[in-house]
């Protein structure tokens, strides 16, 4: 093992690697990039809380990486598009579920 990095929770999800850079959520609601190399933190984005229900918050879906973009789904009932290089988000839309809420990779999964 070359590395190991310590989020605030559990890693659900699968991590991606792009360009260097390995993207991985938390249930510590926290987005992670991370350099793919030596494990050192490149940029965290803060996602939000679910207002419904209180208690749906952090990231266990496998985050997809295309055209300079993270794209995610969280617990926060939202799915975001983040800017692989900065952290900063692009845009994030809500949800519309009836049972769950998004877990899976948005490459392979329909929400």
């Amino acid at each position: 093992m070359k590395w190991k990095f310590k989020t605030g929770d559990v890693v659900h999800g699968s991590p991606a690697i792009s360009d260097g850079s390995l993207y991985v959520g938390s249930w510590d609601s926290y987005f992670y990039a991370l350099d793919a190399a030596d494990g050192k933190e490149k940029w965290r984005f803060k996602t939000g809380e679910d207002p419904e229900i209180h208690n749906q918050v952090g990231i266990q879906s496998s985050p997809a990486v295309a055209d300079g973009a993270v794209y995610f789904g969280c617990r926060d009932s939202r799915f975001y598009a983040v800017d692989a290089a900065t952290g900063k988000e692009r845009c994030n839309a809500e949800c519309i579920v009836t049972r769950s809420l998004p877990a899976g990779s948005p490459a392979s999964n329909s929400f």
